[in-house]
């Protein structure tokens, strides 16, 4: 489907027309106004911009050649300067993990590159480079973990160093690379290094591959969980970076599935400094976590948060948000502050705190790392004995909804 600036569903975009599938595992621009579709389990396919149907041929073709119980992790879309795409799968029981696919749909028979295991993410280097992620050991049975970079022919490069070490039969994996304008590439997923024994969530690396040592590598995402780590990284106006996946603290700081960083790895302390995703909790919270962020075209300083959530900053929300302001802090789209007036802010000692149009039932206050300092009924705060900073505070009303702002202390 596509939606609307406002998020409504838009009625000139048409349906793809395979009904025995529900779950399309990625949808592709390319660079001659179409889209690539791919459905789990079924079928690539190509439509216009509008969604409509098209190129019948290219679909059959790749039909020939099916492959059952495959889902397309990644494609790499149809470039002009190249005329082909490379395709990434997890089919548990098909023995290819990397294929390219011609012009005309059918698959490169004379292509015989490929990984032990899965491929997730395919992406443009530079004009001549891709690099080539996920969750293998082996790229043309060479030991390369997790990541290698190869040529448009599929050829290793073999002047990129791969540092990922196999730590994991299962949880070791590399969701998303982010390549920089200096050819430096920032990695996301749950990996180890070979210099490190910690499990890591985000590291930066030098064009080689080795590591970049003026990059925040090693005080980043903590407390997630195994199959989590971070899952998406997306550039910002200040040169910074958003991040999303599965963690609930960066830097010890607590950040709830989204944090701010700026282009050295280290967190904006001013960002995300609320409840984040599901603070309301769910009835399967390894479930709960981002897998992309995207920059708004039209708006270099919007961004659509997308996941597996139903709340954020205890506000009732769909799995896809939209934020703004991140250039200047925190200045979320979706915010209860405004119910809130708290007076004087900052302070250095009493505030007090009115809901409007809302009675307060019980107050809570808490620093930003989660740990709760008070809780009362009483809507004035003394901070006379807590150290200069931010804290958050936590307002439940008589009808026991949930309202939050944050509380500067000087």
């Amino acid at each position: 489907m596509l939606l609307n600036f406002d998020g409504s569903v838009s009625s000139n975009f048409s349906h793809y027309p395979y009904y025995y599938s529900n779950s399309v595992s990625r949808v592709v621009p390319t660079e001659l106004n179409e889209y690539i579709y791919g459905v789990d389990d079924v079928i690539l396919f190509k439509t216009d911009l509008n969604g409509s149907f098209i190129d019948s041929s290219w679909t059959r073709n790749f039909l020939s050649e099916m492959i059952r119980d495959t889902l397309y992790s990644e494609i790499l879309p149809q470039k002009v300067h190249y005329n082909y795409f490379f395709l990434g799968t997890e089919g548990k029981n098909y023995p290819y993990h990397f294929r390219k696919v011609l012009p005309n749909g059918f698959l490169d028979s004379t292509f015989s590159h490929n990984t032990d295991k899965f491929v997730y993410k395919i992406i443009d280097y530079d004009l001549g480079k891709v690099l080539v992620a996920g969750y293998f050991n082996h790229y043309d049975n060479l030991n390369y973990n997790l990541l290698c970079r190869i040529d448009t022919l599929g050829n290793i490069d073999t002047s990129f160093h791969n540092i990922f070490i196999n730590s994991s039969p299962i949880f070791t994996f590399i969701n998303e690379c982010y390549v920089q304008s200096d050819g430096k590439i920032i990695v996301a997923g749950t990996f180890k290094i070979n210099s490190s024994n910690d499990s890591l969530g985000l590291i930066r690396l030098l064009p080689n591959g080795e590591l970049d040592s003026t990059f925040n590598n090693f005080n980043n995402i903590n407390q997630f969980n195994l199959i989590g780590g971070c899952n998406t990284i997306c550039a910002t106006m200040d040169g910074g970076y958003l991040i999303g996946g599965f963690f609930t603290q960066y830097q010890n700081q607590m950040r709830s599935r989204i944090a701010k960083i700026d282009a050295n790895g280290f967190l904006d302390s001013i960002a995300f400094n609320g409840y984040g995703i599901d603070s309301i909790p769910a009835l399967i919270p390894l479930t709960l976590d981002i897998t992309s962020i995207l920059k708004d075209t039209g708006n270099l300083d919007r961004y659509y948060v997308m996941g597996s959530f139903e709340s954020y900053n205890n506000q009732s929300v769909k799995p896809i948000m939209r934020l703004n302001g991140l250039n200047v802090g925190i200045k979320e789209i979706e915010t209860s502050t405004s119910s809130i007036k708290i007076f004087p802010n900052p302070s250095h000692n009493l505030i007090s705190i009115i809901l409007k149009n809302a009675e307060i039932d019980f107050l809570t206050l808490r620093d930003l790392t989660g740990k709760v300092l008070l809780q009362q009924k009483e809507n004035k705060i003394d901070l006379t004995d807590y150290s200069s900073g931010m804290f958050l505070l936590n307002v439940t009303d008589k009808k026991k909804k949930t309202h939050f702002s944050k509380v500067i202390k000087y």
